[in-house]
């Protein structure tokens, strides 16, 4: 009998953790630990979801809001880590998943499990990133490194790409054979669409939503769903606001019914107002898209730019219509046109061809 951990610290990561562990045998002993999370645990409507989950594979939960902030002394920072692998020392995992291998929670649980027995690390895919490297940058990357090994050990690794420590062993991914290098250099296990649509997720799904206070039920008859990206990427997208309004205010005369969802970094409910330019419906921006995907009715289309929303649409609900609206000529989206195009996302550059795809004129 096995004993693992998962350490989500994304709504995309948990759920893939839970899709992961209910393919599990019965008899494995399995625990969810939510880590780097912003809010306090009864703030947070994903943990309370899974807290009312009777059909749960996990025997436990623990929740651990961001680490190390306000810290001031490597002295604190290793009691700290200390109490937290704590929680843990009865259990005594075998196998840990996480969706960062930069996390320092899962590093130093892996070094310490590994003094007294063989333990195995898996990453379990979160989407946009484990197809798409972020920049590195050896003045940043690498001094915060040497800033950690000094802060907390030479057991310390700064990996220049996800899952490319050596903590990492196995690789859970949507598509395999698309990932990053570092990634398909591992044993790699498919993540199958089937799992996503299981009677038991499919009532999780509704728990979360009614924790965010939403009725799924309003995305039934949906028409198009607009995907906002990180409000850090839409500012590297001039003039993206304007032309996302624009849209939505045309869609409404075209008697399209809209849905918004926010990346879960916007904290205000509509910060660009969409409600008063034709969206139907705006989705909480903190529930994950992938826990709204079972509700729309099939030929839904679903519309972004730049983030995991339309590849995790692509994989779990393949009768959608993904599609990824992107100017190549501006460097920062030109990046993610290819890659969409590999991932099977449909791509449109110019206004004319996303009129056509929406019906509109």
């Amino acid at each position: 009998m096995g004993k693992r951990l998962y350490l989500p610290s994304t709504p995309l990561n948990t759920l893939v953790s839970v899709a992961v562990a209910l393919q599990q045998p019965k008899e494995e002993r399995q625990q969810l630990a939510l880590i780097d999370q912003r809010l306090p645990q009864v703030d947070n409507p994903l943990f309370q979801a899974l807290a009312q989950w009777p059909q749960s594979p996990f025997e436990s939960m623990v929740y651990s809001q961001q680490f190390g902030s306000g810290l001031t002394s490597p002295r604190h920072l290793k009691t700290s880590l200390q109490h937290w692998s704590e929680t843990f020392e009865t259990f005594q995992p075998d196998w840990v998943a996480v969706g960062n291998d930069r996390r320092i929670e899962f590093q130093y649980l892996m070094q310490g499990l590994a003094k007294q027995e063989d333990v195995t690390g898996a990453y379990l895919d979160d989407g946009l990133y484990s197809y798409c490297a972020r920049p590195w940058h050896w003045y940043k990357q690498g001094v915060n490194g040497w800033l950690k090994k000094w802060f907390v050990g030479n057991w310390w690794q700064e990996p220049k790409a996800i899952g490319e420590s050596s903590w990492i062993e196995q690789a859970y991914l949507f598509q395999p054979e698309q990932a990053l290098s570092s990634l398909k250099c591992k044993s790699t296990h498919k993540l199958k669409s089937t799992w996503f649509t299981s009677q038991k997720l499919l009532a999780l799904s509704q728990l979360v939503a009614e924790s965010f206070d939403f009725d799924l039920q309003a995305l039934k008859a949906t028409d198009v769903v607009l995907l906002i990206p990180h409000p850090n990427n839409l500012k590297k997208m001039p003039d993206q606001s304007r032309r996302l309004i624009d849209l939505a205010h045309r869609l409404n005369q075209a008697g399209r019914r809209l849905a918004v969802k926010y990346h879960p970094r916007f904290e205000q409910t509509d910060a660009l107002n969409f409600k008063q330019n034709g969206a139907q419906v705006v989705i909480p921006s903190g529930m994950a898209f992938e826990f709204c995907l079972p509700a729309f009715k099939r030929d839904a289309l679903v519309i972004g730019d730049v983030g995991t929303g339309l590849y995790t649409t692509r994989w779990l609900r393949p009768d959608m219509t993904s599609v990824a609206w992107l100017d190549p000529s501006q460097a920062f989206q030109s990046r993610f046109v290819d890659l969409s195009f590999r991932l099977g996302v449909e791509v449109v550059t110019t206004d004319k061809e996303l009129e056509a795809k929406c019906g509109i004129h």
